[in-house]
């Protein structure tokens, strides 16, 4: 951390860069504790019940993208534009995240049973249903809270602690559970989760001292919050239902496969990640006319795709490490999963594009394009998997990534034309 700091000294203050360092720093703690846990899980439970607990994990995050109403990105935006108006979005995300997580996970728990048609799935749909959907987007509320108020290297750090809590509840699944049960290890995701979500409610209030207002939901936050949350699910959606369909037309050992080998292309998606992330207030502020930045999308998409390009031929040169990592039941995934290395450029600009939008307030166009390649991702799924089994999953995630960002980058390219002329 003291290398940090020194090193950020030489960085102007408010410099982009300075953000993205933060940022990157506890990207890459997040990141690790990531990989831990997908090491540790998937060497207790093996593919098949690593394959079982992502597949329900991801039906359960692309529905949880629904909880709060979109409220939390709106927050975001509005006091990223008027610092005055943090505490009475602060107030109406966070009774939004409550109400509306506790619903919705109601409601998964009979569709992951019925979907799934196994006594796994009802068993394990309230822990995940209560981590994932009532609990999870609580921390991402807190995030975007700190973003709001440029606070970048705390949002970024809630992320990690997220992750680093999970990776404890592993460890106590490793190293105190004597019948290690997949249902056991959920319940303890779900407490970590909980200590989690409070701890980061507990944080914004000693930090921001948001304060109280009365809740009340205008017109305008219900029409701009829904349309956040539409973006927020497909997003979601593209990013974990996936793993849900792998497993409902693959097997659980293909799904964990790909799970697996997914979860370590994406962690090599970090820089641009993180990029975005120290980017967004920015962004919003440059979309809404408040700063103008004429070169700022260029240099954003050049360094996405140099970092993409070589993080994607990291990942080629060294797959084969991963089954030394994650078991040998992994090792004849290796040859195939390889090829996800042309999935890691695609998704760091489809991500970065994405963002763009959001923040020059063409949300309905994202929902539109992520929509089309959601619809894309199920149809190449039903295609291609129950005949190619994983070498299918491959080609559908990364045949949608490669569709999505040449459409999103079409339209921001449109954008910055028209904004040009």
């Amino acid at each position: 951390m003291s290398f940090m700091r020194a090193l950020l000294r030489h960085i102007p203050a408010g410099n982009l860069a300075k953000d993205t360092l933060y940022v990157a720093f506890w990207q890459g703690v997040r990141v690790a504790g990531q990989a831990l846990w997908v090491i540790v899980i998937a060497r207790i439970l093996g593919a098949k019940g690593y394959g079982t607990f992502t597949g329900m994990v991801g039906l359960a995050t692309a529905i949880g993208g629904f909880t709060g109403l979109g409220l939390g990105l709106l927050m975001l935006q509005d006091a990223a534009r008027d610092p005055s108006l943090f505490a009475d979005r602060w107030y109406k995300a966070l009774i939004a995240c409550l109400a509306s997580g506790t619903i919705l996970g109601v409601l998964f728990i009979p569709i992951s049973g019925w979907l799934f048609n196994s006594y796994a799935a009802w068993h394990l749909g309230v822990p995940i249903a209560l981590s994932e959907i009532a609990l999870l987007p609580i921390v991402s509320l807190a995030a975007f809270a700190f973003s709001a108020r440029q606070l970048m290297s705390i949002a970024a750090a809630l992320s990690a602690l997220m992750a680093s809590f999970r990776v404890l509840a592993a460890l106590a699944f490793w190293c105190f559970v004597n019948q290690r049960t997949l249902e056991t290890y959920a319940w303890l995701h779900a407490c970590a989760s909980l200590m989690c979500a409070a701890l980061c409610v507990l944080w914004v209030k000693m930090r921001l001292h948001p304060g109280r207002t009365s809740f009340t939901l205008t017109r305008r936050d219900v029409t701009e919050g829904l349309g956040f949350s539409m973006v927020w699910m497909v997003n979601n959606a593209l990013a974990s239902l996936d793993k849900t369909l792998v497993l409902r037309l693959a097997t659980s050992e293909v799904a964990g496969f790909y799970a697996a080998f997914y979860r370590f292309a994406t962690v090599l998606a970090l820089p641009v990640e993180a990029l975005t992330m120290a980017a967004g207030p920015r962004l919003f502020r440059h979309g809404g006319g408040v700063e103008k930045h004429p070169l700022l999308i260029v240099h954003l998409l050049t360094s996405a795709l140099v970092c993409g390009l070589l993080m994607g031929a990291f990942f080629w040169a060294f797959a084969g490490i991963l089954p030394w990592l994650l078991g040998p039941t992994f090792e004849p995934a290796v040859p195939v999963a390889r090829w996800m290395a042309l999935f890691v450029p695609c998704y760091g600009l489809r991500v970065l594009g994405s963002n763009i939008l959001i923040t020059h307030d063409k949300k309905r166009i994202r929902v539109l394009i992520e929509g089309c390649g959601l619809v894309t991702l199920i149809l190449t799924a039903v295609l291609w998997i129950p005949h190619y089994g994983l070498r299918g999953a491959v080609a559908m995630i990364t045949t949608t990534e490669a569709a999505l960002g040449v459409a999103t980058w079409l339209v921001v390219w449109a954008l910055q034309k028209k904004q040009s002329t």
